[in-house]
């Protein structure tokens, strides 16, 4: 709930959790079973990468915490990605990042043609 919060303070679209009711903590030790949820910086890292999960589709819809700790599937399309737009929001990638990779696929490239 804490990472959640600051997160939250971070991004202020989402709404912060006020209370870990019976329900939530019931919940949320179904999620820690899982080892993907363990990473939960993860899980908020890719909510920011993804603009619909922050409100930006169409129908303005967000996630919420109580969203995510619903059930084993919602934080996994979370990871996976799936409500990214482009392939920039499903591997995280900025401008810099991929410019960066082009150069090291031309250079390793380039190395290859002159041992041939």
């Amino acid at each position: 709930m804490n990472f959640w919060n600051a997160f939250c303070v971070k991004n202020p679209v989402f709404a912060k959790v006020m209370d870990l009711t019976p329900e939530r903590r019931r919940r949320l030790k179904l999620r820690f079973m899982r080892p993907q949820f363990r990473n939960f910086g993860e899980i908020l890292v890719a909510i920011e990468r993804q603009p619909f999960l922050r409100g930006e589709g169409e129908k303005r819809w967000k996630v919420t915490f109580d969203w995510l700790i619903e059930n084993d599937t919602n934080f996994m399309k979370v990871l996976e990605y799936r409500y990214s737009q482009n392939e920039d929001e499903a591997t995280g990638k900025g401008a810099s990042q991929k410019r960066v990779e082009r150069i090291f696929w031309k250079w390793t490239k380039g190395s290859e043609n002159e041992k041939a």
